[in-house]
């Protein structure tokens, strides 16, 4: 799905007033709605970068390709008994979405480039900051 860019740079995505949100389950891990996780204030994304979103606490920064944003949260969100999705969104409309399956093995997660599945860093050729071999 196309993204608009909201900016004159080709590609690029000005993250200003992009809405971050994953879901929330039962016990029964029956989806039950949705959970904002960031109302991101400002930023780009250049072309050809990624963006990675942590529920700890960090500092907002740059490391090679990937812009790295944390929420400073003192818990987890993604719930990995029963999986989740993460979903972007600019004023209500879904940007970009992409999940994982229950169970993950700890670690980082990427997506699989051409399609919305997040996988396991190790099985597919990545580095420790989600950079392709």
């Amino acid at each position: 799905m196309a993204a608009p860019t909201r900016c004159a740079a080709a590609r690029s995505r000005i993250l200003v007033g992009d809405v971050i949100s994953h879901l929330t389950f039962s016990n029964t891990c029956a989806i039950t709605g949705e959970d904002q996780l960031i109302h991101i204030p400002g930023g780009t994304l250049p072309s050809g970068r990624r963006l990675r979103l942590h529920t700890g606490r960090g500092t907002d920064a740059w490391v090679m390709d990937i812009m790295h944003i944390y929420l400073n949260r003192n818990w987890f969100v993604w719930n990995n008994a029963c999986g989740d999705r993460a979903t972007v969104r600019y004023q209500n409309q879904v940007i970009d979405t992409a999940g994982y399956t229950p169970n993950p093995p700890e670690g980082v997660l990427v997506r699989i480039r051409g399609t919305n599945r997040l996988e396991p860093v190790a099985r597919y050729g990545y580095g420790t900051y989600g950079n392709r071999f």
